[in-house]
């Protein structure tokens, strides 16, 4: 594709990859996932949470088709070109980003604990009446 730049850092530093990963995500527009088979990764979120849209073949709980595109039949090079169309990488990055606001926040989480520790409590005892857990406020 004419245009596009590929940037790769070949340092064997695993280390120093790291700490440079989020100045590669923040400069990014897609990112490009080439795995065949895998769970919510956690680079989604992480790209998601630097405003990337999601290229990738597998499309956990909805991720690439929701704030990307979900690749079929292998054509990676036809999902770039789309997110590239009209900006739409743009339109999915911002998307992935409130997504991941909304729902990866400390606050948010602790929230999510707290009502599963609930009906943990409630089923072992039998009983509704089980008292609340509350939790204390979340500073961000």
């Amino acid at each position: 594709m004419e245009g596009i730049s590929i940037r790769t850092d070949n340092r064997s530093n695993p280390r120093a990859l790291t700490h440079r990963l989020f100045d590669y995500l923040s400069e990014a527009w897609v990112l490009i996932n080439t795995a065949a088979r895998e769970g919510l990764p956690l680079t989604f979120i992480e790209a998601a949470a630097h405003r990337c849209a999601i290229l990738s073949e597998c499309n956990p709980d909805g991720y690439a088709s929701n704030f990307g595109y979900h690749v079929t039949a292998g054509n990676i090079v036809r999902g770039l070109e789309w997110l590239l169309a009209d900006e739409k990488w743009w339109i999915a990055g911002e998307r992935a980003n409130m997504h991941v606001t909304h729902e990866h926040n400390s606050g948010t989480a602790i929230k999510r604990q707290l009502s599963i520790y609930d009906a943990a409590l409630a089923r072992s005892t039998g009983r509704s009446d089980t008292p609340r857990l509350n939790s204390a406020p979340v500073v961000e």
